[in-house]
């Protein structure tokens, strides 16, 4: 896997320096209103952020990063233009007393996106798919799972996400999402977690009734996103998890082609589909699953149809047809008790903050 996710990156550092400290912070609040929409609105920036100097309160830097000085030069200057139009000016205005920009091309000798490369191609994923026998026992459980994904997150950097999803129809149902580096990374220091968790963790009481509890394996593609952090509206992401198996690997991976293409399409076109992959199943090689998470349910029902739209006229079918068994949509909203969001980026430099 490369080092980068983006060769010879397009990179702008500005140091500035205000008249005071509250000039500074007034504009760095209005300039987090244009950081906003610079999010959501250019895919291909990479990195948009404002440093504090930590000696001069009065001086700060800010630094952005495109995947192509056009990136800059196009869609940056038109989101500049529009928060010219729709963001306040501060009152008073603030006094800048240097404001100096530097243009550079990154070198690609060290490191941005450090991928804490995965063996075999991709990151490995486990897919819990976990049925209770109540509702009342799916939430007693849910809290202590996520005291443990409190420890996870503390001691394991190479588990890249591992989050609780709610089943939007069926509230005894979840899924449980965990991404890590490799497969060594689960096998290793999350056992290790996971047994200081069975020490130190107190156990449901009265004990929780679980109906099925099943795991699955998988390789990541990296065909498609998974680490755009926008965040989620109305508490949550939407997620939803397709469980896909074809006539033969074949037809999979003939399937697999066409939909990368896709992801494509949809990694370019909607800011808010926060990650959409491809993963492999480990065991059989007919079957895999994709991964959708998306900033709202809207976000799903409106931009990403009309990508589906779009890739139906414009992506040529699979010839000859693909020959699919069981191809099963399911939707979950996002608990948040967890964390997806850890900055190890198949795209795109670091994710945002949650």
């Amino acid at each position: 896997m490369a080092k980068t996710s983006h060769p010879g990156a397009h990179v702008v550092v500005v140091n500035a320096t205000f008249k005071s400290e509250d000039d500074k912070m007034r504009w760095k609040t209005r300039w987090g209103l244009i950081a906003e929409m610079t999010y959501a609105d250019e895919p291909n920036c990479l990195a948009c952020e404002f440093f504090d100097d930590t000696e001069d309160p009065t001086k700060a830097i800010i630094f952005a990063r495109f995947a192509s000085k056009d990136d800059l030069d196009g869609p940056h200057q038109e989101t500049l233009k529009k928060a010219k139009e729709t963001v306040p000016q501060c009152d008073p205005a603030v006094e800048i007393v240097e404001f100096k920009p530097a243009h550079f091309q990154e070198s690609n000798l060290g490191h941005m996106d450090r991928a804490v490369p995965s063996k075999g191609g991709g990151a490995h994923v486990v897919v819990v798919n976990a049925t209770f026998k109540s509702e009342d026992d799916k939430m007693r459980w849910k809290t202590r799972w996520g005291l443990i994904a409190e420890m996870t997150y503390a001691d394991e950097p190479n588990c890249l996400a591992c989050e609780f999803f709610d089943d939007t129809e069926d509230p005894t149902k979840a899924i449980i999402f965990a991404r890590f580096a490799s497969k060594d990374d689960l096998d290793g220091p999350h056992q290790e977690t996971l047994k200081k968790a069975k020490e130190t963790v107190p156990q449901c009481d009265p004990a929780v009734e679980i109906v099925e509890f099943k795991p699955a394996h998988f390789q990541e593609s990296n065909l498609g996103h998974m680490d755009r952090a926008v965040p989620s509206k109305g508490g949550g992401a939407h997620v939803v998890v397709v469980n896909a198996t074809f006539k033969s690997e074949d037809d999979k991976m003939r399937w697999k082609t066409r939909w990368g293409l896709i992801a494509e399409m949809t990694y370019a076109d909607e800011p808010n589909c926060l990650a959409c992959e491809f993963f492999d199943d480990t065991e059989d090689p007919t079957k895999a699953i994709i991964f959708a998470r998306f900033a709202s349910k809207d976000d799903l029902d409106g931009p990403h149809q009309e990508t589906l739209k779009k890739a139906k006229e414009t992506v040529p079918q699979c010839d000859p047809a693909v020959e699919i068994v069981e191809f099963k949509p399911a939707h979950f909203q996002e608990s948040n008790l967890g964390h997806m969001d850890r900055a190890v980026p198949s795209k795109g430099g670091a994710s945002k903050a949650e």
